[in-house]
């Protein structure tokens, strides 16, 4: 028994670090890869909001379509009114954006429970157009998280069976 708990413990523990290692690497590229979807989102934008082109912005925006993590995008004109969304179709789609937001004066992402949301200046030729909210699904990394515990929770039953 002894020795099943000592060969059971140090694999739990890699378990653990190696969870913690990817789930940390996780983050860190969802957060970096909806930070370049949101620069280049308002730089594609950037024309639509400076001759105040509503169909042109809303275009532009569902290109996110094929980027499956987007739950939404919206535009902001520079006082912070809502000028073009978008909002992905299926089960996420209860997502409400806001009317208006108070514009951050540089880029901003923000890491919440359920989302990451990124906050861009448009800019076209030095001038601010508006801004650009992105709001990115982290359900990708919640299901691994929840599958790293229940393995780690089934070691450790494992080990009280053993014992």
């Amino acid at each position: 028994m002894l020795s099943l708990l000592a060969i059971l413990a140090p694999i739990g523990g890699a378990v653990a670090f190696v969870a913690e290692k990817d789930l940390r690497d996780i983050r860190v590229e969802m957060v970096s890869s909806s930070t370049v979807v949101g620069y280049v989102v308002a730089e594609y934008s950037a024309s639509a909001m400076t001759f105040e082109d509503k169909n042109a912005a809303e275009t532009t925006l569902r290109g996110l379509i094929s980027v499956e993590n987007v739950m939404a995008a919206a535009l902001y004109d520079n006082s912070g009114r809502l000028f073009a969304s978008y909002l992905q179709a299926g089960p996420r789609a209860h997502v409400e954006l806001p009317t208006r937001i108070v514009s951050p004066t540089t880029a901003r992402t923000e890491i919440h429970h359920d989302h990451i949301l990124v906050l861009q200046p448009v800019v076209s030729r030095g001038a601010r157009a508006g801004t650009l909210a992105l709001r990115v699904s982290t359900e990708q990394l919640r299901s691994r998280t929840r599958a790293y515990l229940w393995s780690l929770g089934l070691l450790g039953l494992g080990v009280l069976f053993a014992a």
